[in-house]
């Protein structure tokens, strides 16, 4: 078909969302994911559900093939599930890795040399996300990826070097993986840092805060973040309600099932 001017339409977000959440240990990424409707928990080893969670997924995988299937599972076989939960990116890229290299048949990711092991990686990670794209539009699942984040000197030209978290994998992966997601969710806690005098010219620093688990919406310096919903800034997600908080945000995002009196 030509395209001209009246093949114009206008383009809107109907697929349920893809989402990563990523933050330091203890954040609350799981808990918060396996929060939403109907969901189905991918669990790649040596990652656990919290003990106070009752998670619904295949077991233990610890192979790429046993990823592959779990989604096959969800998209052919017939069930009323709304979500899946993958945890973690980090556990899972190392088997991303393994499948790369007995594709090509190197002893490691590191053998072809020049960062060609991870370039190769590329199209597995793809794999991988266009499962969860299908899954998306023919099932009308939202997916949610889960990942560790780690603190790693970061420097911008021109300007002092700085702490930033990032996603604890490649950075090739990182970049396909938040370029893939419709948000990329920071949960931390907010600290403020305060001052006191100590006498001598001296002060004292000390954090306040933190007591609240939030979800930052928006890139800063300090973290990477991203959303296409028009999010807040930051979210407050209060223990065993955030989902609830979140969900009230997102376009297209299965409601949340209500509890039984």
């Amino acid at each position: 078909m030509a395209i001209s001017l009246s093949s114009l339409k206008r383009a809107s977000v109907t697929l349920p969302p893809l989402m990563l959440f990523y933050g330091t240990a203890g954040m609350g990424k799981t808990s918060l994911a396996l929060q939403a409707p109907g969901a189905v928990y991918v669990q790649i080893a040596p990652e656990r559900p919290p003990s106070d969670v009752d998670a619904l997924g295949f077991g233990e995988l610890s192979e790429y093939s046993q990823v592959i299937e779990a989604l096959g599972a969800l998209y052919t076989d017939a069930h009323e599930h709304k979500t899946v939960v993958i945890d973690s990116l980090d556990a899972l890229e190392p088997l991303i890795w393994r499948e790369t290299c007995l594709r090509n048949q190197w002893k490691d990711i590191e053998q072809p040399g020049y960062g060609k092991g991870y370039l190769a990686a590329d199209h597995v990670w793809r794999e991988l996300i266009a499962g969860c794209d299908a899954l998306r539009r023919d099932r009308g699942m939202q997916v949610i990826w889960l990942a560790l984040a780690e603190a790693t000197n970061h420097e911008e030209p021109g300007a002092q070097p700085y702490k930033r978290y990032q996603m604890k994998v490649h950075k090739r992966a990182e970049g396909l993986l938040t370029q893939a997601a419709d948000a990329v969710l920071f949960l931390n806690t907010k600290v403020v840092i305060k001052e006191t005098e100590a006498g001598f010219g001296k002060k004292n620093s000390h954090a306040e805060g933190g007591g609240t688990r939030w979800a930052f919406c928006d890139g800063r310096p300090a973290f990477v973040a991203k959303n296409r919903f028009n999010l807040p800034d930051a979210i407050p997600l209060p223990k065993g309600e955030a989902w609830a908080a979140l969900a009230k945000h997102l376009p297209g995002a299965p409601a949340p099932v209500e509890k039984a009196a």
